[in-house]
C-alpha cells in the first residue's frame, strides 16, 4: 500500500470518528434533555394538579422548542462535519501539491546531474530536498542522491584511470618505437654493407655476424617486451601456492648458472631451511633470475655474486648482492622504471633494453612484496622483501 493510499484511509477514519461523536453528542443531548423534560413534567403536574390543561400546553410548546433545538443542534453538526472534511481535503490538497513539487524538484536535480555527466561533468552541485515529503519517501530521496553520488565519483575515477592508461599507452609505444630503431637500423646497415660488392669474404662474414647479433637482441627485446605487454594489461594472473623458498632460489640459480660460468662469477649462496611462502612459483622465479642476470651482466670477471636469506617473523628478507660497477646515487630510484639504463650500464653491456628490473618490480609489488637497490663501496645490493 502506498503513500496516497494510507493517507486516503487514515482521512476517512478521522472523518468517521468526527461523525460518531457528533452523533453519540446529540443522542446523549436528546436523552438527557427528554429526562430532564418529563421529571419536570411530573414535578409540575403533581404541584398543580388544579392547573393539568395549561401546563400540557406549556410542556407540548418546550417539547417543540426542544426539537427545534435538536435539529439545529444537527444542522450546525452537519455544517462543523462538512466545513472540516473541506478543510480537511484543502489540506491534503496543500499537502500533496508540496509533496509533488518535491518530487518534481528533485526528478528535475537528478535528470541535471545525470546530463552533466553524459557531459563529462562529475561533480554534485546540490544535494536532495527531503523537506514536505514523508519520512519513507524522503529516505528513498536521500538514498538516489547518494548513489548518484556514487555514481558520478566512479564515473570520475573511471575517466582518470582511462586517462592514466591512454597517457601510459601512449608512453609505451613511444619507448617500444625508441628500443627497436637502434637495431633495425644496424640490422639495415648490415643489409646494405652485404650487399657491397668490393667486399672480401672474410668482411662479408663479419657484418653477417653481427647482423646475426643484432637480430639475437631483437629477439630478445621483443620477448622482454612481450612479458611486459602482458603484465600492463593484466593478462598475467599470479597463482598463488605453497613453495620452499630455498628450492625457488635454487631454481632460479640454476638458470643464470652457466652465464655466470662463462664470465668466470662464482654465486655463493647462504639460504636456510624450511621457509615456505606463498606466492607464485614461476613469476617469483623471473622476478628473481631478472635481478641475478642483472648482477653477473654488470659485475667484472672471476667476481663474486652473493645470495643471502634472513627470515623474520611476518616476512623474509632476500639479498643479492654484486661487486660491479655499482649504481650512482641519482640513478637509483630510476632503475625500476621502464626501459631505463644508466649511462655506465650503457658503455659497459650493449644488450639489454631495461626491462627487467621494472618487470620485477611490478610482479613482487603485485605479491605484496618489495624491492630495493643500496650502493655500497664496490657494487651494489638488492633487498627483495616478501611477506611469510
Amino acid at each position: 500500500m502506498d503513500r496516497k493510499n494510507r493517507q486516503k484511509i487514515g482521512n476517512i477514519i478521522l472523518i468517521f470518528a468526527v461523525f460518531l461523536l457528533v452523533l453519540f453528542g446529540a443522542l446523549f443531548c436528546i436523552r438527557e434533555n427528554a429526562r430532564l423534560a418529563g421529571k419536570q413534567r411530573e414535578e409540575l403536574t403533581t404541584v398543580y394538579s388544579e392547573r393539568k390543561e395549561g401546563l400540557a400546553e406549556i410542556c407540548r410548546y418546550y417539547d417543540r422548542k426542544q426539537r427545534e433545538n435538536i435539529t439545529e443542534y444537527f444542522i450546525f453538526a452537519g455544517a462543523v462535519v462538512v466545513v472540516s472534511v473541506i478543510l480537511l481535503e484543502l489540506q491534503i490538497r496543500l499537502r500533496e501539491r508540496k509533496y509533488s513539487q518535491c518530487l518534481i524538484k528533485n526528478l528535475h536535480l537528478f535528470e541535471e546531474q545525470l546530463q552533466q555527466f553524459r557531459q563529462g561533468s562529475y561533480e554534485i552541485r546540490e544535494e536532495a530536498d527531503c523537506k514536505g515529503v514523508d519520512k519513507e519517501t524522503g529516505l528513498a530521496m536521500l538514498q538516489m542522491g547518494e548513489c548518484i553520488l556514487a555514481l558520478g565519483k566512479y564515473f570520475s575515477m573511471l575517466r582518470e584511470k582511462l586517462e592514466r592508461e591512454e597517457d601510459a599507452t601512449k608512453s609505451l609505444i613511444t619507448d617500444i618505437s625508441h628500443q627497436l630503431k637502434t637495431p633495425l637500423a644496424a640490422v639495415r646497415l648490415n643489409y646494405e654493407m652485404i650487399q657491397e660488392e668490393c667486399l672480401t669474404e672474410e668482411e662479408r662474414r663479419e657484418f653477417l655476424e653481427r647482423e646475426e647479433q643484432e637480430i639475437d637482441k631483437l629477439e630478445s627485446l621483443l620477448e622482454e617486451l612481450m612479458k611486459l605487454s602482458r603484465l600492463e594489461s593484466r593478462m598475467i594472473q599470479l597463482k598463488r601456492e605453497r613453495v620452499n623458498f630455498k628450492e625457488l632460489i635454487l631454481e632460479a640459480i640454476n638458470q643464470v648458472y652457466m652465464k655466470a660460468h662463462s664470465r668466470k662469477i662464482e654465486i655463493q649462496a647462504d639460504i636456510p631451511k624450511d621457509i615456505w611462502l606463498s606466492l607464485d612459483k614461476k613469476w617469483t622465479v623471473e622476478a628473481i633470475v631478472n635481478v641475478l642476470d642483472n648482477a653477473i651482466k654488470y659485475s667484472m670477471p672471476k667476481g663474486v655474486v652473493k645470495v643471502g636469506v634472513t627470515a623474520w617473523k611476518n616476512m623474509v628478507c632476500l639479498e643479492i648482492e654484486d661487486e660491479g660497477i655499482g649504481i650512482s646515487s641519482q640513478e637509483l630510484h630510476k632503475i625500476f622504471h621502464r626501459f631505463y639504463r644508466g649511462d655506465r650500464a650503457l658503455e659497459m653491456v650493449k644488450e639489454g633494453a631495461g626491462v627487467g628490473l621494472y618487470l620485477t618490480r611490478r610482479i613482487l609489488e603485485d605479491e605484496g612484496g618489495t624491492i630495493v637497490a643500496k650502493r655500497k663501496k664496490t657494487g651494489t645490493v638488492f633487498q627483495i622483501t616478501l611477506t611469510i
